[in-house]
């Protein structure tokens, strides 16, 4: 064979060369374009078959045309050797764009965007790649990414086997199913491999790696996903989600679409741009010689009020004497809030001592400050002193409440926003308030620091005893029922905001004028109820719309419950006063904040009853015996038995269930993410206020 010319097309140099092929870059004489030419190996036709099959599979690529797909000018064979003609991608393939490391988000969001829609069209016309990798991403000279070898893989995989293990593809990208050798894939196969493409582009390393390609393919099979967190830890947490969807090891489980994970990167790349330009308020800006009250209002925060008094309980149903594990959960024992104002109390006697102690930083003379001795050291401490003051406070202060408990009951309380206001901490007051600037909503600060989440499955058990579920009678009960909130664990969450009542009618409406919502019907009820009617998707829109997101299961229980053990968010008695729930009769939803004694610990409204509120986390009931249920910032599994988002709160009731143990602070049940309900609503949390 002449190496200087295939066909017409005269060969200029080797492009590179791999298992299946050898690609050259040649010239075409007759359009005067240079091209890419692809050598399939000689040995294929020596199976009868291959020819028939090769002028089949040829003639369909090169009908494959779209915008990032490769086109396929020609094809033939040249002495005995079939040949592939290709336009010549002369900006290199994304293996040269990994050489430096991860990618920008941006970058990523381009090319994967631009790939998936390629993806999608072949789909479409009942084509599966079976080879995605970096080195099939193929760039031109403006630095936009297409497609290529769409269809060689499975030219070949009756004729050769790819480097000696019988794998046809290239095992560092294959889904486990392909490892698997099933013969019959489908598109998710390729939303697979794309998901491992853009590990790699996030972390700059694929997400396993082994000696030989046959060790690859059984990671593939059997090796849980690794954390994409673990590999870059300065990525967002939302992002470990999305990369163990995308990589399940189930094709039902992933992504249904190329598209799917394209959209669903690019929001979040959107998200954390938002979050980028809005930075969390901090309690105190501008100098130091500013009155106290002009820094405080500077911030367009709000201090919570101040707690309203109980009103009568209707029903107390739990006494100290038969919570059933008081001893057994939380930093501080079951009943610490009896006695946690002693505890905050010492811990702020001892602060102000520790500060009125430390030596001031002036060196200009020695006149005493016109302000106290401890005010002037406080604003002379520096934000490390300060985080570490506080830290040591905070963990003063939950030795001396475990030490008070044996010795008092009372209720009185030190509130987190006590202790901001006589430090300057970098971020927010516990409780504090500020106005999501997108949809207007009103929306509270929930710090940072651990708690207790779950509950052990006899409370839920309790309190069934008393308020069996519509239709049952008490005998029915079981603590089985509640093993899906158990067991109890510590979890540490990032400081976050989040809205203070469910997302209304009339917030939802502005979001559809928009144009970023999709419409729905309400029922004809009044604007200033909760929207509902919608699906996971539905709310998430919105969320992303309005620079936030559906909360994580951690962050609506510790929004609901503080750093408490409450068993509901206001407290542990229980009656209609609190909530809307099937108990009142009303069979309907209520304007939000109709409930103000039922306020959680940080002045949320309705977080039980009125409507069930969908939560961003797959919901698997074995989940939090999970060491993943107790990491820093959790998102919940990487994917749901039964298909089902998490759902909280309890409702007004009706079919999906609304009566006093659903509005448990832990109470957790599933939620198809597109099955609508009249039942259901939501609320937004995310990093900053939008």
């Amino acid at each position: 064979m002449n190496l200087r010319k295939v066909g017409r097309y005269e060969l200029i140099s080797e492009l590179g060369r791999g298992g299946m092929a050898t690609v050259y870059r040649a010239h075409d004489p007759f359009f005067g374009r240079d091209v890419a030419v692809k050598l399939l190996p000689r040995e294929f036709l020596h199976d009868p078959t291959f020819k028939a099959r090769f002028e089949r599979e040829a003639k369909t690529i090169a009908a494959l045309e779209h915008s990032a797909i490769v086109p396929v000018h020609d094809f033939g064979e040249e002495e005995g050797q079939p040949f592939l003609v290709m336009r010549y991608m002369s900006g290199g393939s994304l293996v040269n764009r990994l050489e430096g490391g991860p990618l920008s988000f941006e970058d990523i969001s381009t090319i994967i965007s631009r790939i998936a829609t390629g993806l999608d069209e072949a789909h479409k016309k009942g084509m599966i790649h079976r080879d995605l990798k970096p080195g099939n991403i193929l760039f031109d000279s403006h630095g936009d990414a297409f497609l290529s070898d769409f269809g060689i893989v499975k030219l070949t995989q009756e004729t050769a086997t790819f480097t000696g293990t019988g794998i046809i593809g290239t095992p560092a990208y294959m889904s486990p199913e392909q490892a698997r050798g099933d013969p019959d894939l489908d598109p998710r196969s390729d939303v697979y491999a794309l998901g491992v493409i853009l590990f790699e582009m996030l972390s700059g390393k694929p997400p396993y790696e082994a000696d030989t390609p046959m060790g690859l393919a059984v990671k593939h099979i059997t090796e849980p996903v690794p954390s994409i967190l673990e590999a870059k830890p300065d990525l967002p947490p939302t992002f470990e989600l999305m990369i163990k969807r995308a990589l399940a090891k189930e094709p039902e489980d992933r992504y249904a679409s190329a598209g799917e994970l394209a959209v669903e990167f690019a929001e979040m790349v959107a998200a954390e741009r938002r979050y980028a330009r809005a930075p969390i308020p901090t309690l105190i800006e501008g100098p130091p010689e500013a009155p106290k009250e002009a820094l405080l209002e500077a911030t367009l925060l709000e201090e919570p009020a101040a707690p309203k008094e109980s009103t009568p309980v209707v029903q107390p149903i739990v006494t100290p004497d038969v919570r059933p594990d008081r001893a057994k959960e939380g930093i501080l024992s079951r009943y610490g809030r009896y006695i946690i104002g002693i505890g905050g109390i010492l811990a702020v006697a001892v602060i102000l001592l520790l500060v009125s102690q430390r030596p001031t930083t002036s060196t200009e003379d020695s006149t005493p400050p016109t302000t106290s001795s401890d005010e002037t050291a406080l604003l002379q401490l520096t934000e490390t002193e300060e985080e570490n003051l506080t830290r040591s406070a905070q963990t003063l202060a939950a030795d001396l409440t475990r030490e008070a408990q044996a010795i008092s009951t009372t209720t009185s309380t030190i509130t987190p926003t006590t202790l901001s206001k006589k430090i300057s901490t970098p971020t927010s007051p516990a409780g504090a308030l500020g106005i999501n600037s997108i949809d207007e909503s009103e929306m509270v600060y929930v710090p940072s620091g651990p708690f207790m989440m779950g509950s052990s499955p006899e409370l839920g058990y309790v309190i069934c005893l008393d308020f069996p579920p519509q239709d049952r009678d008490p005998e029915d009960c079981q603590v089985s029922w509640f093993n899906r909130e158990s067991p109890p664990h510590e979890v540490y969450l990032s400081g976050f905001w989040i809205q203070k009542t469910e997302v209304t009618i009339s917030q939802y409406t502005i979001c559809v004028r928009d144009g970023a919502c999709r419409s729905n019907d309400q029922m004809g009820r009044p604007p200033d109820h909760p929207v509902t009617n919608i699906t996971w998707e539905w709310a998430r829109e919105y969320c992303q719309w309005a620079g936030l997101d559906l909360p994580t299961e951690a962050q609506w229980e510790k929004a609901a419950r503080g750093p408490t053990d409450r068993i509901w968010p206001w407290g542990d008695s229980i009656g209609t006063e609190f909530l809307n729930s099937v108990e009142n009769n009303i069979n309907n939803t209520t304007a939000v904040g109709s409930y103000p004694s039922g306020a959680s610990y940080y002045g949320l409204l309705d977080m039980a009853g009125n409507v069930w509120e969908f939560i961003f986390d797959w919901f698997d009931k074995e989940f939090y015996g999970s060491a993943e249920a107790s990491q820093p910032d959790p998102t919940g599994p990487s994917s749901s038995p039964l298909n089902q988002r998490v759902r909280r709160g309890g409702s007004y009731g009706g079919e999906g269930g609304g009566d006093f143990n659903d509005a448990r602070v832990s109470a957790r049940q599933g939620i198809g993410p597109s099955y609508p309900s009249y039942e259901v609503g939501f609320r937004c949390a995310g990093p900053a206020l939008p």
